[in-house]
């Protein structure tokens, strides 16, 4: 018996040191369009994510873009991201570089959630979930994600 309260409080404990998780609600679905940008069909994988009472818009695209006046460079890290001015919501871009490279968009409800911290852990675990999926048509996105 004592054994199993020690356990259950390391459980506790282990549970309280994570900061979140999120569940991929809906994706990655194949969209025509982006809609952060001026009316387009461009392709992409849409996905949606809950986090607790908080939803996030997740856009991936392999398309080639220039991106319209309005982003400016953001602070999350080491991560280079780009913010779009004006919106209503937290809107973010990122760009990976090079051969396979991809432009990420990841749209929050509200500056409150911890934006940053969870576009690292998704870019971590992307990066990761694509390496091991070289070559195929979908793209993945992670099922699970603790941020």
């Amino acid at each position: 018996m004592a054994v199993l309260a020690i356990l259950l409080l390391l459980a506790g404990s282990t549970a309280g040191a994570q900061s979140g998780q999120a569940i991929l609600l809906r994706g990655p679905l194949a969209a025509r369009g982006i809609p952060f940008f001026p009316p387009n069909v461009l392709e992409a994988y849409r996905g949606e994510y809950q986090a607790g009472d908080w939803r996030i818009e997740v856009y991936f695209t392999r398309e080639p873009l220039v991106l319209p006046a309005g982003w400016r460079k953001a602070s999350c890290g080491q991560e280079a991201l780009l913010r779009l001015e004006g919106e209503e919501k937290p809107t973010f871009c990122y760009v990976e570089p090079g051969d396979g490279g991809y432009v990420l968009f990841l749209s929050f409800e509200s500056d409150a959630f911890p934006w940053c911290a969870w576009t690292q852990a998704f870019l971590q675990r992307l990066r990761s979930l694509l390496a091991f999926s070289r070559g195929l048509a979908e793209t993945p996105f992670p099922a699970i994600l603790d941020y």
